[in-house]
């Protein structure tokens, strides 16, 4: 049987060899005779699908997806029956006979789609299990529907082909067709096949996207424009039952490290789209986002970047999303309409969100820290975009208080703001935001009461900055105006920074010309002071209340005496002037 075998794909070879362009193979009389001979045998098809399936896995079995708690693995249907033997020994140019298998497999198959007769026809579904009998119920011995079956195949399918198992060498005649025509024209049909076969609602679909990684494929060849729309489709249907299913398939994309890298690869590297060019390009950054957004709510982005030291790479990507961003909307303002911009600025929004969970690592928002080197990085690439975020957010907010809006936004739990105040926190990234010019923002939110944008410009920020951001204006803003809520640990920070900027060089003169705001914090600090007297005089009465009757008219003597000499001082200093 082994050498039967071998013969067998050797012989399959050295047709192929004579012909090594697909061009020459189309038009080749023998090849079409060859395929009509395979078409007849199911048998050898089903045997070289089985191959393919066993290959680097004999023991057919499929990893469940969810291993907390852990659950049985799968096994792969066995209706294709059993593979060719495994020969250990050249085999042609191959190194055994499931590698000669395999590239025979890749050849027919490719050539089933290219060519357009009834014998390609039914290669391709005698592959897909598409010719049953009508007693047939599409279901294995065991009650297994076909179509999950199909769906391996076009999945291991399309692993193998990710892994360059099937790449010929660079210096072959084949190298060419494989990389422009043959490759990308079998990975549309199995991606369409894929698709057709997929029940997103079955766990054993959703443990195949993982075990065989198809999200990761998806998403690596987006970069070609004829593989894009099916890549994107089925990344939609992972995306769209994430959002409905209880079983939370969203979790797929980060059980594998290539798989969470190429999400971040994509934002990182994907171009802006062209106006008028299709929504395409822009509809992949919005679902990896609202794929990493999901992520970040249910905790499993951080798990996951810190297992497979993925930081860099996400802190890149996001970063450089939100620029991207950025850069696209003001550059295509005129040509985009307003909700092109609102999409543009929710994409941004979002991916900020995300950078700030990575960061914060799950911490209260209050409370975020990040380090200093991630700080000065993210001050460094994204620091002026995070700056006009936070701008624009008062701007847009100021629109929105000409009409009767009773639910303002909360600005301080923005990422944005978050972000910024969190890299404030550090002396030399807010250099880098002052040199940016981003001062301003970061004052603005200190003037909504905000306790760690407060600390920030107190402990680390330079007065002459601050004052030329105006900055006093906002403190003043924030301890006169009656609809900002502000505590006690509020108005001590606020009155803290106010002094501060006071003793700077023109401070003085700057806090005074807001001639009104500054009279009412003085009387304010007057009445504090005030305050404060009196609660001395009251602790003073009562520790005076408390001692003895006899001790209180010494003491009572004791003043009389001192009052009486004090009076006689003065009464001699008012003779000698």
């Amino acid at each position: 049987r082994a050498d039967v075998c071998i013969q067998a794909l050797d012989m399959f070879q050295s047709i192929f060899a004579a012909l090594p362009t697909l061009q020459s193979q189309l038009s080749s009389p023998l090849v079409s005779g060859l395929m009509e001979v395979v078409a007849r045998e199911p048998a050898l098809i089903h045997a070289l699908c089985a191959t393919l399936l066993a290959h680097k896995d004999p023991t057919m079995k499929l990893p469940h997806f969810q291993q907390q708690p852990p659950k049985e693995d799968f096994t792969i249907s066995n209706a294709y029956g059993p593979p060719l033997l495994l020969v250990a020994e050249r085999c042609g140019k191959y190194p055994n006979t499931y590698s000669a298998a395999l590239h025979f497999l890749y050849r027919i198959t490719v050539l089933s789609t290219g060519m357009d007769n009834s014998a390609s026809e039914t290669i391709w579904n005698t592959m897909m299990h598409h010719t049953l009998s009508e007693e047939d119920a599409g279901v294995d011995e065991d009650g297994k529907p076909l179509s999950s079956l199909a769906a391996t195949l076009c999945a291991k399918f399309l692993l193998t082909l990710h892994e360059n198992t099937l790449t010929p060498h660079k210096k072959s005649a084949d190298y060419q067709d494989f990389i422009t025509i043959t490759s990308p024209l079998i990975r549309h049909n199995l991606l369409e096949a894929l698709k057709a076969n997929l029940d997103m609602e079955d766990e054993y679909s959703q443990s195949l996207l993982v075990a065989m990684q198809v999200p990761g494929i998806c998403l690596k060849i987006w970069d070609n424009p004829h593989l894009r729309t099916l890549a994107f489709e089925i990344i939609s249907m992972m995306v769209g039952n994430s959002s409905s299913s209880s079983n939370n398939l969203v979790r797929i994309f980060v059980e594998s490290k290539t798989t969470l890298s190429s999400l971040f690869q994509m934002l990182a590297t994907a171009p802006p789209p062209e106006p008028n060019q299709g929504e395409e390009q822009s509809d992949i950054r919005a679902v990896v986002a609202h794929i990493l957004g999901s992520l970040a709510e249910t905790g499993l982005l951080t798990q996951a970047v810190e297992r497979f030291g993925l930081k860099s790479a996400a802190i890149s990507g996001l970063a450089s999303a939100c620029l991207t961003t950025s850069n696209t909307a003001a550059t295509n303002t005129e040509t985009k309409n307003d909700d092109e911009l609102a999409t543009s600025a929710t994409l941004s929004s979002r991916c900020m969100e995300c950078l700030v969970d990575l960061l914060k690592g799950g911490g209260d928002v209050e409370t975020t820290y990040i380090t200093k080197a991630d700080a000065e990085v993210i001050a460094n690439s994204l620091g002026k975009k995070i700056c006009q975020m936070v701008l624009s957010r008062f701007i847009e907010r100021a629109k929105l208080s000409q009409y009767d809006n009773d639910e303002e936004e909360d600005i301080c739990s923005a990422p944005d703001v978050i972000m910024l105040v969190a890299m404030s926190q550090h002396a030399p990234a807010l250099r880098i935001i002052a040199d940016l010019g981003g001062t301003s923002a970061l004052c603005m939110v200190a003037g909504e009461g905000h306790i760690p944008a407060l600390r920030a410009l107190l402990k680390n920020a330079e007065s002459s900055v601050v004052l030329q951001a105006e900055g006093h204006l906002q403190l003043l803003k924030l301890l006169t105006e009656d609809n900002i809520d502000t505590t006690i640990e509020t108005r001590v920070a606020a009155m803290e920074l106010l002094a501060q900027l006071s003793r700077e060089r023109g401070g003085n003169q700057a806090i005074s010309e807001a001639e009104e705001e500054c009279i009412e914090v003085i009387n304010f600090a007057l009445h504090c002071i005030g305050a404060l007297e009196i609660a001395v005089e009251e602790e003073v009465e009562e520790e005076y209340l408390d001692v003895p009757a006899e001790e209180n008219a010494e003491d009572e003597n004791d003043m009389e005496d001192e009052e009486g000499e004090t009076q006689e001082e003065t009464d001699n200093e008012g003779e000698e002037q």
